[in-house]
C-alpha cells in the first residue's frame, strides 16, 4: 500500500513539474515540438520544398521581419533570391543578390551571390529589344 502511495505521488510531482514549468510565450514549445521561432522556420522550408514558392516568399518574409536579428536571416534572404531568379524575375533577383553582397560581405554565399547576380542580369540582356544597356551593365560586373 505505502509503494502505491508513493509511486502516485511521484507521479503527480512529475506532472506538476512538466506543466508548471513553461517558458515565456516566445519560447513556448508547440505540439508538435520545437519553439514558434523554429516552427516558423521549419514551415519556410516545408514550402520550398513542396514549390510552394509565393508561400516560401511570404513566410520568409514575415519570419525577417518578426526576427531580424536571427542568425538565419542571410540564408533566407539568399532563398528569397534565388527564388525570384528561378521564376525569372531577373531584376528584382538582380537586386536582392546585389543587396545580400553589400550586406554581407564577408558571408561565404557571397561570391556565389555575385555569380548570381552576374547571370540574373546577364538573363535580362537576353531580349529581343534592341537595348544593349543591360549588356553594358553585365561586363561592368
Amino acid at each position: 500500500m505505502n509503494t502505491k502511495k508513493l509511486t502516485l505521488f511521484a507521479l503527480g510531482l512529475t506532472l506538476f513539474a512538466l506543466n508548471g514549468c513553461k517558458k515565456d510565450a516566445e519560447e513556448t514549445v508547440l505540439e508538435e515540438g520545437g519553439t514558434k521561432q523554429e516552427q516558423e522556420h521549419k514551415a519556410i522550408f516545408v514550402a520550398f520544398n513542396h514549390k510552394n514558392y509565393d508561400h516560401t516568399l511570404q513566410l520568409a518574409n514575415n519570419y525577417m521581419n518578426n526576427y531580424p536579428q536571427d542568425k538565419q536571416v542571410p540564408a533566407l534572404k539568399l532563398m528569397m533570391a534565388d527564388i525570384w531568379y528561378e521564376q525569372g524575375e531577373y531584376p528584382q533577383s538582380y537586386v536582392a543578390y546585389r543587396e545580400f553582397e553589400r550586406m554581407y560581405p564577408a558571408e561565404p554565399r557571397a561570391e556565389y551571390a555575385a555569380y548570381k547576380a552576374a547571370h540574373a542580369k546577364f538573363n535580362q540582356a537576353n531580349s529581343i529589344d534592341c537595348d544593349s544597356t543591360p549588356t553594358q551593365e553585365t561586363v561592368m560586373l
